[in-house]
């Protein structure tokens, strides 16, 4: 266990963020089987008007250090600096996903990545097309991102989003993967971001799939998507183009990726809740440094993908309008 166990997380009760409607039903309820920042449950609600799903109450902004405790995994750099393995794989992907922007990539370009974590995606990015400009903001960067980045020239911006300055239609592509879940406030967020993007810029968004496949066989609470109580707000397909679309976007494309570290936290959730020594020893091989676990569980998927299913893990990306 990790965190300040036994201490409470100061909450606070929110309307809907997307539509204000203040009518919810819950859905779920769970613990925070990752890193156990508190003892405290919590919820997951679904809005009566619009069908968004948002946790309720939530973690206050205040409490952001609690839930986002110094060996978080990107903070820490658990996927490039505790496994070569991993690292080769995730620059794999990273590769993929870029692929499709890389036509734009020509000239002066400004990129900006929210939520960067370890940095990842925009030293490979800044390797391969040295001509760009690179800005990354997150909470906080470990002193190795930190050099990193600079050798490279890469800016970053140690903030949360909500609080940081951004220059007004400059950014060519704003990158989300993994973040838009976390944020406290989703439509100011993007609303924010679209008055910093120029003309005709793109953005792309990778977050969790509330219509998974795999969600059903952990619906009850364990699933790892819910992500107790880091994840604020989660979407399907639906809702996530229908956010766009209220913040200044338009739809260019939208589908399902692989998603294996849903499926080692559903996993690591599940056996954590027995709670004896066995079940805790057992539910560290679920766990998303683990090549053996992640490699099986992208195998799952990608036989899921091929059959037309959708996972747990979605891409959309859209275009300032």
């Amino acid at each position: 266990m990790s965190g300040d166990l036994g201490s409470e997380i100061k909450l606070e009760s929110i309307p809907c963020a997307l539509c204000g409607q203040n009518a919810a039903e819950l859905i779920t309820k769970g613990y925070d089987y990752e890193y156990w920042s508190s003892k405290q449950e919590f919820y997951f609600v679904r809005c009566r008007n619009c069908g968004h799903y948002y946790l309720n109450p939530r973690p206050t902004r205040e409490a952001s250090r609690q839930i986002y405790p110094p060996n978080y995994y990107t903070v820490e750099g658990r996927h490039t600096n505790k496994s070569r393995i991993i690292a080769y794989l995730k620059s794999i992907v990273i590769r993929k996903r870029l692929s499709y922007f890389e036509k734009s990539f020509k000239g002066q370009v400004n990129v900006l990545e929210v939520g960067c974590g370890d940095c990842a995606l925009l030293i490979a990015l800044k390797k391969k097309f040295p001509q760009i400009n690179c800005v990354g903001i997150d909470l906080k960067f470990s002193e190795g991102a930190r050099l990193a980045c600079q050798k490279l020239g890469i800016t970053l911006i140690e903030s949360a989003i909500e609080d940081a300055d951004l220059p007004e239609e400059t950014y060519s592509l704003v990158i989300l993967n993994q973040l838009i879940e976390h944020l406290w406030q989703p439509v100011e967020v993007l609303r924010k971001i679209n008055k910093s993007m120029a003309k005709d810029s793109l953005i792309s968004i990778e977050t969790v799939n509330l219509s998974g496949y795999d969600r059903m066989f952990f619906k009850k609470n364990f699933w790892g998507g819910y992500y107790f109580p880091r994840h604020l707000n989660l979407f399907d397909f639906n809702t996530l183009e229908g956010l766009l679309k209220k913040t200044g976007f338009a739809v260019v494309k939208q589908y399902s990726l692989l998603a294996p570290i849903i499926w080692t936290f559903s996993f690591h959730a599940w056996i954590s809740h027995f709670g004896n020594k066995g079940a805790k020893s057992f539910a560290r091989f679920f766990s998303d440094s683990n090549p053996i676990c992640l490699g099986v569980f992208s195998c799952l998927d990608a036989i899921a993908l091929f059959c037309g299913m959708t996972t747990s893990n979605q891409k959309v990306i859209g275009r300032k309008i």
